[in-house]
């Protein structure tokens, strides 16, 4: 069964409780390589913590349950199902809070610097423009941060 089919059927699963996840606090950035401002930063890390809090109560549930060896293989496979959708929500929100996503443009200025720098060690035929350009294609910030930066097109 897909997980949309999950997420449809779950509410009338007998004896299965709704998930209780946060809804995204900051959905425009789950999206992006932007960084959060401080303010999202911490609403992002509340809905954090009180995903982990549901996490480890399934895990436990589960764990509890599958101990006695009670469970029906229905509700078994619904609390799978929603410990992993708890586990994307998890990843998806700690990706917001990478610090790589925090770190100021000078500084990602000097990282494509020293990629573009160390052709030659990664491979002979790979020239310096197509670092440059690959460098530029992971996102529109990383774009950006490469069009500022001269010295990556000197060739």
């Amino acid at each position: 069964m897909t997980s949309a089919s999950w997420d449809i059927l779950l509410p009338f699963v007998p004896g299965v409780s709704p998930l209780h996840l946060p809804e995204p606090p900051v959905p425009s950035l789950l999206n992006t390589n932007r960084g959060p401002t401080d303010e999202q930063a911490l609403l992002v890390r509340d809905a954090v913590a009180k995903a982990s809090r549901e996490k480890r109560l399934l895990e436990e549930q589960l764990s509890t349950i599958l101990g006695g060896k009670h469970a029906s293989p229905t509700w078994t496979a619904a609390t799978r199902h929603k410990i992993a959708r708890t586990k994307l929500f998890l990843q998806q929100h700690e990706a917001i809070l990478s610090p790589i996503k925090r770190l100021p443009v000078e500084i990602m200025q000097e990282i494509f610097q020293c990629c573009a720098g160390h052709v030659s060690t990664f491979s002979a035929s790979c020239a310096l423009e197509t670092v440059s350009w690959n460098l530029g294609q992971v996102c529109q910030s990383w774009r950006r941060i490469a069009l500022k930066t001269p010295t990556l097109w000197n060739v």
